[in-house]
């Protein structure tokens, strides 16, 4: 989520239609994945967390946006757990993979203390794929891997 705010998924406009009327309208299905690192697994999400990758199936291009947010800036992501982790930026601004600190010390260091690995992986909504990524951009999720 671009935000350091949790959201209930029906706070959520799809083409400024609120999110049970956009899942009757057959816009977007009603169901959020979201991924739980402690248990390396999906479940089902009604709340979406910041600094959390979510998957939500959209049947046409659609922008997602909530009303009265409050962003409060912070230089902070989101702790991970070892296994895979989806994370993504808090805030709305583009964040390099090489300006990420991990537990105090910079990236290309935690990569070759093997606390985290270098490659982070995108989805590409265009071409349905994963994608190396080396910048997180807002509004996307992103995969890492931590030992």
């Amino acid at each position: 989520m671009p935000y350091n705010q949790s959201v209930n998924k029906t706070d959520l406009l799809l083409k400024d239609i609120p999110w049970y009327d956009a899942v009757s309208a057959g816009i977007i299905n009603n169901f959020v994945f979201g991924w739980y690192r402690n248990v390396q697994s999906y479940n089902f999400s009604d709340i979406l967390e910041p600094a959390y990758g979510y998957w939500i199936y959209a049947y046409e291009p659609c922008e997602i946006w909530v009303e009265n947010i409050t962003i409060t800036p912070d230089c902070y992501i989101t702790d991970v757990e070892g296994g895979w982790n989806i994370v993504g930026v808090p805030y709305d601004q583009n964040v390099s993979k090489y300006d990420i600190i991990v537990n105090d010390i910079l990236w290309d260091d935690a990569v070759a203390t093997d606390i985290i690995s270098d490659f982070v992986f995108g989805w590409s909504r265009t071409g349905q794929s994963y994608d190396f990524a080396d910048t997180l951009m807002p509004g996307y999720a992103y995969w890492i891997f931590t030992v």
